[in-house]
């Protein structure tokens, strides 16, 4: 075969191919414009708003940090638990150090046994025989 025919037979594979291709980026491009224009619809919205009617309809943070502090206030009054130091001293440690507190360990006491000194004694001597 000469090279001509071998051009020629792949041009036309390619035609084919290469329609595919386009038909299935038409489909692509379909689908995502009709995805922009209704996240474009979401976007805009129907009606405009200046800032100072922005500003209105978001609450500052100082007014947030006042309904949080009246909530805290109510919460207070409503419970009655009382903590003592050392519980306050651990959950702010807690608080402060972000992890859980470890349990300190006790101090251990000495161990001691049933057997007084005199019953060493004569166990010893029945064993050793003296």
């Amino acid at each position: 075969m000469s090279s001509s025919i071998v051009k020629q037979a792949l041009e036309i594979v390619d035609r084919d191919d290469l329609r595919q291709q386009r038909y299935r980026q038409k489909k692509e491009k379909k689908a995502k414009d009709v995805l922009a224009a209704k996240h474009l619809k979401d976007l805009h919205g129907s009606k405009k708003l200046t800032i100072s009617e922005l500003r209105k309809t978001f609450t500052p943070k100082e007014e947030i940090y006042e309904k949080n502090l009246k909530k805290l206030a109510l919460l207070r009054k409503i419970t009655t638990v009382q903590i003592d130091e050392e519980i306050r001293n651990q959950i702010i440690e807690r608080s402060v150090t972000k992890r859980p507190i470890t349990s300190k360990s006790k101090k251990k006491k000495d161990k001691q046994t049933v057997f007084t000194e005199e019953d060493f004694k004569k166990f010893e001597e029945e064993y050793t025989g003296e």
